[in-house]
């Protein structure tokens, strides 16, 4: 039986208001930072995206070819996210709720369990300003364990995305 290595971390949440009717603004302007990826679901599919010299660019849908659009009115959730933070995005009863996910030295406190590779196959990969190609990529999660206060037993509470690797 091997050894587990679980690393207490504190996870902040903080609440993110998306304002104006330009979705892809207000991302970008919730962000504040040069460098991300993006993931997300809409009633019309998969979008991917990055952010690069703090311009968000988004492909199309990767399983069909088709543009899928970023709106208020579309969009089902969404993680904008690097090594250092994630933005969380889901559909809520009275529209779209907003989260920014950092560890830090306060807040929820977590054991770190893993860091994890999941193979993507047909990955829109930017190869210039506006052409895109698809690729084999890594993407890297680390996941969190919670214990249950009732039963002491341990379970996967946080997932958060922290790259995509060649």
């Amino acid at each position: 039986m091997s050894k587990v290595h679980l690393e207490n971390r504190y996870l902040q949440f903080e609440p993110v208001e998306l304002t104006g009717a330009d979705l892809r603004a207000a991302l970008t302007a919730a962000w504040r930072r040069p460098t991300g990826w993006l993931f997300g679901q809409t009633f019309g599919g998969v979008i991917w995206g990055r952010v690069h010299d703090g311009e968000l660019d988004l492909t199309t849908n990767a399983s069909s070819g088709v543009e899928v659009l970023l709106r208020h009115d579309t969009l089902l959730n969404l993680r904008l996210f690097d090594a250092e933070r994630e933005l969380r995005v889901w559909r809520a009863d009275t529209g779209l709720e907003a989260r920014l996910v950092s560890e830090g030295v306060h807040g929820e406190e977590y054991a770190a369990w893993q860091e994890r590779n999941y193979g993507l196959r047909q990955l829109p990969e930017p190869t210039s300003e506006s052409t895109w190609t698809f690729t084999y990529r890594w993407l890297r999660a680390r996941h969190y364990l919670a214990m249950e206060p009732e039963t002491g037993l341990l379970r996967v509470a946080e997932h958060r995305l922290l790259a995509l690797e060649p």
